[in-house]
């Protein structure tokens, strides 16, 4: 809800990065994600993160980081520890005028069916890249898991 959003807002403003609106978000997904790509450095790599896996660390980021670093040109995709693909998910800079070229609602499905050569997974701990909250219900159970 709004709380999740405040804070969301938050860490994008203390990160010094830009808050933007998809102002055709109601194209579907691909609009949203272009929003995003479009407000960042041409230059940079891409980190798709959803809002909704509340597993996610600074850590996990960290070792995305890290895997780019070792090689700039994979897409990176964090798995849960059984191998299960999830999020984040890397794109080098080179791919960016293809993430601008995305239409719909399939988000980036097609691109990493495109350059399947270039995917390496990077496995975070338990079901962090895995842990996908898309309801009130869902985040009820989760907190109710928790210790």
């Amino acid at each position: 809800g709004l709380l999740l959003y405040d804070k969301y807002i938050y860490l994008v403003q203390a990160a010094g990065l830009p808050h933007v609106i998809a102002a055709r978000a109601a194209e579907g997904m691909a609009e949203s994600l272009k929003a995003g790509v479009a407000a960042l450095p041409l230059d940079k790599a891409i980190m798709l993160l959803l809002a909704d896996l509340p597993e996610i660390t600074a850590e996990d980021l960290r070792q995305m980081a890290r895997a780019h670093a070792g090689d700039r040109r994979a897409i990176l995709r964090g798995t849960a520890q059984d191998s299960r693909p999830g999020h984040p998910v890397l794109f080098p800079a080179d791919l960016r005028a293809e993430l601008l070229a995305l239409n719909g609602d399939e988000g980036a499905r097609s691109l990493l069916a495109r350059h399947r050569d270039r995917l390496r997974p990077v496995p975070l701990p338990g079901a962090h890249a895995t842990t996908d909250l898309d309801t009130p219900e869902d985040w009820a159970d989760w907190r109710a898991s928790r210790p």
